[in-house]
């Protein structure tokens, strides 16, 4: 039931209503109503049910927001009804006369500002809080937590922080709350739900079973149940929000392992499914969906306090927040290596927490905490590892050299040679290019070795954008501290260059080859590929300027057409190092680059061809000569380009 102006109240009690909002009614009169009613609903205490608790709170809250946007009355008169039912209510200090008393608190909250009366609302926000610190120990049964949490859910988040202080059992409360959530048998279960499906995959019952707990009541009120968490965590004290952190993640570790158990994940590959199977890993994936929705929006409180007061909020309760994410990543790369948007905002704000605070030990201990079996099967288990990996990634600028060579680096063996999961592979990689980023230590020694891996993981594991970015990552990095080391890895390229024959990757009729465009000065027609794709679906979630959006088909277009060239991936990720390298090289890897296209041109004469591959080089070579170097460079290049660049031609 939904609070409606346009039509009258049709539900349960409504004669009480009708009695309640009548003003031709004495306030002795209403009082007596209200406490009759009160009374004879108390009565039947040991019968009480969640639907029974709602149909008070509905009653009063239609009956509250009717009288208060009442136009006919005077404010006076309102405020004189108010604190003759507030009277009542304190009076009627039972688990009924609560309930009774949060509809008429939601149904002034509900109604229009400007027809309030004055800051009276203060007033029954307070009787609201007395009410909850009288009668915390009393929510001891299901139905009546469930009534409490859903009462919670409509006005906690509605009251004022400052008011919200005045409430003496708020830690309870809290504590109360989550385990509502995460222990209810119509929410969360502690993950029990997972147990209860048919070990046979005869998903008939189990699916019904789903459909009731989606479509529930109280599950619906899950977002509004956090939210008024999320307040709570506000006013209470950092030992209490540890704890709450300790619970969740407790949680989170429990329905790991029972997802692990489960009949269900050999199914988790839903394109093999049964219709009635997908249907109920559907149900369970949005359930999951619930669970980090729930615990985000929690978190996110928790962080956003601590930006402003940091001492409720310590390397334990880190430590503690990103060792929760860990076992519910499984959920999170349902919808992106980092999640939606509001939990990369927390995920980012602790780990950036965490980088203020430059302590390398805290990072150790949150590795320690989260460290996974690197060779592991099963789908959820290499989530860990791929968060694992994502945590390192982040958080290498401030960890230990010792502790990234000797505990980090020698189980990368393993995972940069492993092809069995993308995204572990991807991980991986990104956590090699932050070492070098971040200008380790160890990236020195690690240098040759990785040029060499980045190379003969082309085409299997790596494409050529990866290659070029990955190549440039490193040389631009050495380039920062060692110039000869940066050279070097160059060579470990050109000799890769010079050991391949230039020949082109297949023999092509002419027909199916990219032209030239006379508009692009030598930049390919637009054809469909690999990038003009990304860049479409770049294009529709973030509309680009028009200028911006051609440059980038430009760019996939000339990539396109070098790859014709066998060693065009080669070619493509060397001219990408003349914006890496130091003015002293610019003049030796320029001449390279020279006489790797004349030689290229020279074959493409030889077997008629259309010189596709070497034209869009030379595009791509004038671009970066022209646009992408640095004021110490910019001089140079221009120069060479006017003298040099139109022997390429030749």
């Amino acid at each position: 039931m939904s609070l409606n102006q346009s039509t009258a109240y049709n539900g349960p009690h409504t004669s009480v209503s009708k009695i309640l909002i009548n003003p031709t009614s004495s306030l002795s009169f209403i009082k007596d109503i209200l406490k009759e009613f009160i009374s004879s609903q108390d009565k039947f205490d040991k019968e009480y049910t969640f639907n029974k608790g709602l149909s008070i709170f509905y009653m009063l809250q239609y009956t509250s927001h009717e009288k208060l946007c009442d136009e006919h009355l005077w404010k006076s008169d309102k405020a004189k009804w108010v604190r003759a039912l507030l009277n009542v209510f304190e009076c009627e200090n039972n688990f009924i006369g609560f309930v009774g008393l949060a509809g008429f608190l939601k149904g002034y909250q509900f109604s229009n500002s400007k027809r309030r009366v004055g800051k009276l609302i203060s007033e029954v926000e307070l009787a609201f809080l007395k009410s909850i610190d009288s009668l915390i120990d009393q929510f001891n049964d299901d139905p009546k937590q469930e009534t409490l949490s859903f009462i919670c859910a409509q006005c906690i988040p509605f009251i004022p922080k400052e008011q919200l202080k005045e409430l003496n059992s708020k830690a309870r409360l809290m504590t109360l709350l989550i385990n509502v959530v995460l222990e209810n048998p119509r929410l969360f279960q502690n993950g029990k739900f997972l147990k209860e499906i048919e070990q046979n995959h005869n998903w008939n019952m189990s699916c019904k079973h789903l459909e009731e707990k989606s479509n529930d009541a109280l599950y619906k009120e899950l977002p509004k149940i956090s939210w008024a968490i999320s307040k709570l965590t506000q006013v209470v004290e950092k030992n209490d929000i540890s704890s709450t952190l300790t619970r969740i993640n407790e949680f989170s570790i429990n329905l790991y392992k029972l997802w692990d158990e489960s009949p269900t994940l050999s199914l988790a590959r839903e394109d093999s499914l049964e219709s009635e199977n997908k249907k109920c890993m559907t149900l369970i994936w949005q359930i999951f969906k619930f669970i980090l929705f729930s615990i985000t929006m929690i978190f996110k409180s928790i962080v956003n306090r601590s930006l402003s007061e940091p001492q409720i909020y310590g390397e334990l309760e880190r430590m503690t927040i990103l060792s929760t994410y860990s076992y519910l990543y499984f959920i999170t790369s349902k919808f992106s290596m980092y999640g939606f948007s509001v939990y990369k905002s927390v995920f980012f704000s602790v780990l950036n927490q965490i980088l203020e605070n430059n302590n390398s030990s805290e990072v150790i201990n949150i590795l320690k905490n989260i460290e996974s079996d690197m060779n592991v099967k099963k789908p959820h288990e290499k989530c860990r590892v791929v968060y694992y990996l994502l945590i390192i990634e982040q958080l290498v600028k401030i960890l230990d050299d010792d502790y990234l060579e000797n505990q980090v680096l020698p189980m990368f063996n393993g995972l940069l040679l492993r092809n069995d999961d993308k995204y572990i592979f991807e991980s991986a990689n990104a956590v090699i290019l932050s070492i070098f980023s971040n200008q380790k230590e160890i990236a020195k020694e690690l240098s040759p070795y990785y040029c060499n891996y980045l190379l003969s993981a082309y085409p299997t594991n790596i494409d050529a954008r990866q290659l070029r970015v990955a190549y440039t990552t490193v040389i631009k990095s050495l380039s920062e501290v060692d110039d000869a080391l940066a050279w070097l890895c160059l060579e470990i390229l050109i000799k890769k260059i010079e050991n391949m024959s230039p020949i082109n990757q297949s023999n092509l009729n002419k027909d199916s080859r990219p032209e030239i465009s006379n508009h692009a000065e030598g930049s390919v027609e637009q054809q469909q590929s690999k990038e003009q794709k990304e860049a479409v679906e770049r294009e529709q979630q973030d509309p680009l300027e028009p200028q911006q959006r051609e440059q980038e088909m430009e760019e996939a277009n000339l990539t396109k057409a070098a790859l014709y060239l066998r060693r065009g991936h080669l070619l493509l990720t060397l001219i990408d190092q003349v914006k890496s390298v130091n003015l002293i090289f610019m003049k030796n890897l320029l001449t390279k680059i020279k006489e790797f296209l004349k030689e290229e041109r020279s074959i493409g004469k030889e077997s008629d061809g259309s010189g596709v591959g070497v034209s869009a080089l030379q595009k791509v070579l004038f671009d970066v000569l022209s646009n992408e170097l640095d004021y110490t460079k910019k001089e140079f290049g221009v120069k060479w380009w006017l003298s040099e660049g139109s022997k390429l031609l030749d």
